[in-house]
């Protein structure tokens, strides 16, 4: 199990790039392969976290999320149509989500808000300062409400691809400050 340096240690970071509709996709592949050549971190952990980041996992969760690609969470494949917290869509992409975490090896608790609200939430304790928390956050939710499709790669398909890719990564690692890895429904 590798470690990160705790306080007072520079450490850089390339992290939270959102991609929003499809057509930007090449581009954003472009960038991420080009930044990928190019950054160098100061810390040969980080190094290797920003080497082993795999996009096509990520642009294969989006579009499970956005509904282009059938997921199967226990009932045959199915379409999220919808994230809005009205439609089936919502609840679809808790069990999706939460079950992508638990393959990573995290226990996720849901937090239960309001009858329509849960949050995903998978936790990876310090070692140094358990009690200090970064999260590291995306909504699963989406807009518009009804009968329409919301597929939403960019309300926050992306960002929970990104927060999944993160927790992947970061498994194994250890880290002087407590994560949070939080999955926000209702945002």
């Amino acid at each position: 199990m590798s470690s990160i340096p705790g306080p007072g240690a520079t450490v850089s970071i390339l992290a939270g790039i959102t991609f929003g509709s499809m057509r930007y996709r090449s581009f954003f592949v472009a960038l991420t392969v080009f930044l990928g050549l190019g950054v160098k971190a100061q810390h040969p952990v980080v190094q290797s976290i920003v080497d082993a980041i795999r996009i096509d996992s990520m642009m294969l969760w989006v579009d499970e999320l956005s509904g282009e690609v059938p997921i199967d969470v226990g009932n045959g494949p199915e379409l999220i149509v919808s994230r809005h917290k009205f439609n089936e869509g919502n609840a679809l992409a808790q069990q999706y989500l939460t079950g992508k975490l638990e393959q990573f090896g995290y226990e996720p608790v849901i937090q239960t808000f309001s009858s329509t609200g849960d949050n995903i939430l998978a936790t990876k304790v310090g070692t140094l300062y358990p009690d200090q928390v970064v999260i590291l956050c995306a909504h699963y939710d989406a807009m518009p409400a009804g009968n329409l499709a919301a597929p939403a790669a960019d309300d926050d398909g992306s960002g929970c691809a990104a927060v999944l890719e993160a927790a992947r990564l970061l498994r194994d690692t250890e880290f002087a400050y407590t994560i949070v890895f939080a999955l926000w429904d209702e945002e």
